[in-house]
This record gives C-alpha cells, sequence and structure tokens, in this order.
C-alpha cells in the first residue's frame, strides 16, 4: 500500500476557541441557537418539572418579577431572600441554592430528572458551547438549553469531536466509543482523525471514516478493496475494485443464476483466516487446505474441523489436503458444517426474510452468500438471533408448519 494520504492529521485548533458556530450532534437532536433570551430561558425552566421523577422549580427574572439582585443574592418583592430556584439577571440564569447563593462549579441535574447542566465558576448555567469543568476535570459541551452532551460525535465547522458515555472530549489519543465496538484517535485539542489513513496504538495502518471512527471490514477508494480487521479496524490486505456498473467481472462464479465476486470472498477468507476468531490454530486444528478453484472457502471452512464433524467424511479417507472438495461438491448442498463461526442452517433461519426468498433450499447458495456479503456486513450465523429463527429452522423452513408449532406452543417466543 503506498503512504500516500497515510499521515496523522495534527489540528492546531485549541478548546478555547470552540465558541462559534453551535455544532451538530450525530446521535441527538440539537437546535441551533443558543439561549440569549429570557423567554427562551423561561420555556426551558418552565418545561423541568413535566418529565418523570422531575421536580418543580420556580423560575424568577429581575426583569419581570423586580426585586434586588446584589451579585449573589436575590431578594424577592415582598423581602424575602430566593431559594431554591432559578433567577435570571437579565444577562445569565443561576441556580440559587438552599442558602440562596448561586451554585458554581457544578454539574447537577436539571429538574426534568434527566438531563445534566452545568453552572460555570460564576455561576452562570452554559448554553450552546464547549467548556472546561474544573470540578470534573475536562472539557464538556452543553446545547441550546444547556443539557450536557453524553455519547455525542459532534461536528463544529470541518472538526469533528467525540463526547463520550460520561460527558467527556475525548482528548487523549486511540479510544474506544461508548457503543464497545469502534475506535478513534482524539489530539489533544478534542479534533479527531477523520478521512484518511493512519495508524493504531500498535503502528497497524487503519482508516478513519468522516465521522472519526475506524473503519472494519472491507472498504473501497474505487481501485482497491482494502479489508480491513472486523474487530479493531487494522488493515489485513487488499484486492483490486472490479467496478461498479453491476456487470459480470473477469473474476467472479455464477452459481445456479446468482453472481459471487471471487476477489471479495477470498480477501473476506483472508481476513478470518488471520483473525484466527475461533482459536482454530492455537488448538492445533488446522485450516488445511481451503481453496478449489481459485477461491478460498476459510470463511465457511476448515479441513480439521469438518473431518471431525463429519466421521463419514474421515472415514471415506478424505484429509486436510482433500477435505475441501469434499465439502463443496456434496457438503454446502448438503448443508453440512465445517467451521463453528457459520452454521448455514443458522443463516439461513436469521435472515429468512432476505435470503429464503432468493435461494430456497438451494443450500450452497447460502455459503456464497456469507463469503461474499454476510460476513463482512456483520451477519450472524453461529447461533439463533430470534426465537422465530429458531422456530423456522425446526420447521425445515415451512412457514405453515412453523405457525402451527406455535399454535401448539404459545409461550414459545416469536421475535
Amino acid at each position: 500500500m503506498k503512504n500516500k494520504g497515510m499521515k496523522l492529521l495534527l489540528l492546531a485548533m485549541t478548546v478555547a476557541g470552540l465558541t462559534g458556530a453551535a455544532p451538530i450532534g450525530v446521535l441527538a437532536d440539537t437546535t441551533d441557537e443558543g439561549v440569549t433570551s429570557e423567554a427562551a430561558i423561561e420555556e426551558t425552566t418552565e418545561t423541568a418539572d413535566t418529565a418523570e421523577g422531575g421536580r418543580s422549580v420556580n423560575y424568577y427574572s429581575l426583569s419581570k418579577d423586580g426585586g434586588n439582585w446584589d451579585g449573589s443574592h436575590y431578594t424577592k418583592t415582598d423581602g424575602t431572600l430566593a431559594k431554591d430556584v432559578f433567577f435570571f439577571d437579565g444577562q445569565y440564569t443561576y441556580y440559587l441554592m438552599t442558602d440562596g447563593s448561586p451554585m458554581k462549579d457544578k454539574l447537577t441535574y436539571h429538574p426534568d430528572g434527566e438531563h445534566i447542566i452545568y453552572f460555570d465558576t460564576e455561576g452562570h448555567e452554559v448554553f450552546t458551547t464547549f467548556r472546561y469543568c474544573p470540578g470534573v476535570g475536562y472539557t464538556c459541551y452543553f446545547d441550546s438549553q444547556g443539557y450536557l452532551y453524553k455519547d455525542q460525535i459532534t461536528f463544529v465547522g470541518d472538526k469533528v469531536y467525540y463526547l463520550n458515555a460520561n460527558g467527556a472530549m475525548e482528548q487523549s489519543g486511540w479510544f474506544g466509543f461508548a457503543n464497545g465496538r469502534d475506535y478513534g484517535f482524539a489530539n489533544q485539542d478534542g479534533t479527531l482523525i477523520t478521512t484518511g489513513w493512519g495508524y493504531d496504538p500498535y503502528g497497524r495502518v487503519v482508516f478513519y471514516h468522516w465521522n472519526g471512527m475506524v473503519a472494519r471490514g472491507l472498504i473501497t477508494d474505487n481501485v482497491w478493496y482494502y479489508n480491513m480487521d472486523e474487530t479493531d479496524g487494522h488493515y489485513v490486505g487488499q484486492f483490486p475494485y472490479s467496478g461498479s456498473t453491476g456487470s459480470e467481472s473477469a473474476n467472479t462464479i455464477t452459481v445456479d443464476g446468482y453472481t459471487f465476486n471471487v476477489d471479495t470472498m477470498n480477501a473476506v477468507s483472508a481476513a478470518s483466516r488471520n483473525a484466527d476468531e475461533y482459536g482454530y490454530e492455537s488448538r492445533e486444528m488446522s485450516y488445511g487446505n481451503t481453496v478449489v478453484d481459485g477461491i478460498d472457502y476459510a470463511s465457511v471452512f476448515n479441513a480439521q474441523g469438518y473431518l471431525n464433524g463429519n466421521t463419514d467424511v474421515k472415514a471415506a479417507g478424505f484429509t486436510t489436503d482433500n477435505a475441501i472438495l469434499h465439502f463443496v461438491k456434496d457438503g454446502m448442498p448438503a448443508g453440512r458444517v465445517a467451521l463453528r463461526e457459520f452454521n448455514v442452517t443458522k443463516y439461513r433461519a436469521n435472515y429468512y426474510d432476505e435470503l429464503n426468498p432468493k435461494y430456497g433450499d438451494d443450500w450452497k447458495l447460502y455459503y456464497y452468500d456469507y463469503m461474499c456479503y454476510g460476513k463482512s456486513s456483520g451477519k450472524v450465523a453461529s447461533e439463533y438471533i430470534s426465537g422465530r429463527a429458531e422456530t423456522l429452522a425446526f420447521a425445515k423452513f415451512n412457514y405453515s408448519e412453523a405457525m402451527k408449532l406455535l399454535e401448539l406452543n404459545p409461550d414459545w417466543d416469536w421475535k
């Protein structure tokens, strides 16, 4: 792979400069303007007690309600000190605590009981900006209602940021997103590396998407397909792009009227063997020969596993060198299992509505579908993903029989 475009992009923008255009949050709705008017703030506080688990907190405005504000306490027109209230002095919103003083440098729940808001070191509620919160020691973002962003990919102009599950801006290099699957890299100023090649902490090549997430599976630049590890996204190989016209390329196979890209299947199989997800090599279970007529079946086939699970094949004299021949000729049409990761019955059942209308009882097509499309898209073929799938398999994919079984067994889970 050429090194062009693989340099990590280091951006000079500082957090202190992030007070311009309101960001766009990918994972939640946001509004466009900051809360700068008395009416807008009043709207925020008036709806605070409507959420389940919330409480009612009074709101006072100096211009509307009168009274006296000395910069630290608000005295109402009846001479009493305002306590446990929101107060707007014409410029800033405060929360006056039970002793009448403003809450300062505090992340706290909004009265709705759901959202988190922040009052800075001066006691001002923060809206539509990034802000370092000394009390917790990290930078956060607060939207136009003052709500803390959590687990949000956020855009400011052409810069991308991520606020993690605690609301903290990621700023310390390689990190995991809150979904537990994806990774990214955050510079010290909080900007994420996006749309380009880079390296992970182990020096392996990775590719960053436009949203800062490291790519996993197959990606393409219309010149090459790049095979990125399904787990952590490191580069494991590449093969030529065959074009996007939909026409059959020079390296395809047509099986019972369906065409599959051999280069794609071989790249997926290479990644499967490289990842060794199910530990066959560590348990001295050899993949053996997995290639027939230029097609690598390693994403659905392990020679030793096939022989161990199909004793008739082993008794017939097949070895790890030639068991693949039996698998392709006889095993696939019969729906035999040769790899724990891929059980063709479970694959068909899990995606019945998508696959069964196309392939019906032509079992070998399900193998090719998984090799070409299913594995790289994250489809599950090692276990049933629903009671519905398991029932369909039990009924041998006869839908009417499956419905009869459900009538006889109303306690079965059909989801």
